[in-house]
């Protein structure tokens, strides 16, 4: 089965098992033209979805494409995520802020940086969340890809977390995080 038909089968699916199963068998579209625009669609779709399993794979889906498409769409997903609405109404919001946060840590773009540091600052359980852990291994790969000065404020706030954490931006050069 082409890319064609996977895409009609997801639209037309309505199981969440079986949505999650054929988001799973797409096969990754890396290029760029048509072919990426529909894949983009079917996985922006993908994150609306009430499943949170299909959710969950379209995040990774969107972290391999690491391109900027996929750094904005994880930022404002990270950002949703983090909302007071996400929390009244998601069963698991902390989940899939995990694997968002995951996702974006093959994304390494300044254009994540803020919304990483907002997850330091607001993850319920602060060192003890794996958000936290997640969002300062991005910010380290971003820091080693795009240059530590993008990333010194937000790696600072990490090490203030204390723990894992902390732990990890010890990996960072010190000027970084003064």
């Amino acid at each position: 089965m082409g890319a064609p038909e996977w895409y009609a089968l997801f639209e037309w699916e309505r199981d969440g098992a079986s949505r999650y199963a054929v988001i799973k068998a797409i096969p990754a579209v890396t290029s760029k033209g048509a072919a990426a625009q529909e894949y983009e669609t079917v996985l922006q779709k993908a994150l609306a979805d009430g499943n949170d399993y299909v959710r969950c794979e379209a995040f990774k889906r969107w972290g391999q494409l690491q391109n900027e498409r996929a750094a904005a769409v994880l930022a404002q997903q990270i950002e949703s995520l983090l909302s007071p609405k996400a929390l009244r109404t998601l069963d698991n919001p902390n989940n899939l802020l995990c694997e968002a946060v995951s996702a974006a840590k093959s994304v390494p773009s300044n254009d994540l940086i803020q919304s990483l540091e907002r997850v330091l600052k607001e993850a319920e359980g602060g060192a003890n969340n794996d958000a936290t852990v997640l969002a300062t291994e991005a910010l380290i790969n971003i820091g080693k890809r795009n240059g530590w000065k993008h990333v010194g404020r937000a790696l600072t706030t990490a090490q203030q977390l204390g723990g894992r954490p902390k732990k990890l931006t010890d990996s960072a050069p010190r000027s970084a995080t003064r």
